[in-house]
């Protein structure tokens, strides 16, 4: 075989070892919607004029999940949380040092949304029963 045959045969069969057919997603491939839903994120600013150090936490207000820790806070200052969910129904809470909560309505946040949730210095937070 000639060098020039040789040389295409190669280039011939690389080419064709580059057109894979890609497979068709299966079973547990997240897909466009999971893309969609990661990609679904709000930004949370607190103003924590409180004297006490604040966890912020979400939960989703309809279905089953946990709480989610997203930041903190210190007393007297501002901070950027990361982001949190856009376009479902959320719990927000703020959780001082002794468990006690002040805890926010559902409500939901849009898609690129930077929202700002101010917590003045009297703010009423409810305490947490012990558990038995």
């Amino acid at each position: 075989m000639s060098s020039l045959a040789l040389s295409t045969a190669l280039a011939l069969a690389l080419l064709g070892g580059g057109c894979v057919r890609a497979a068709a997603p299966g079973p547990g491939y997240p897909g466009q919607e999971a893309e969609r839903h990661r990609a679904a994120l709000a930004v949370i600013t607190v103003e924590n004029g409180t004297a006490h150090h604040l966890r912020i936490a979400f939960r989703a207000a309809v279905g089953p999940g946990g709480e989610v820790v997203v930041g903190s806070v210190p007393p007297d200052s501002t901070t950027t949380l990361a982001p949190i969910p856009a376009g479902e129904p959320l719990l927000l809470s703020a959780i001082a040092e002794d468990s006690s909560r002040l805890a926010l309505p559902p409500r939901s946040f849009e898609l690129g949304e930077h929202w700002t949730w101010r917590i003045p210095a009297d703010a009423a937070f409810t305490p947490v029963a012990p558990h038995r």
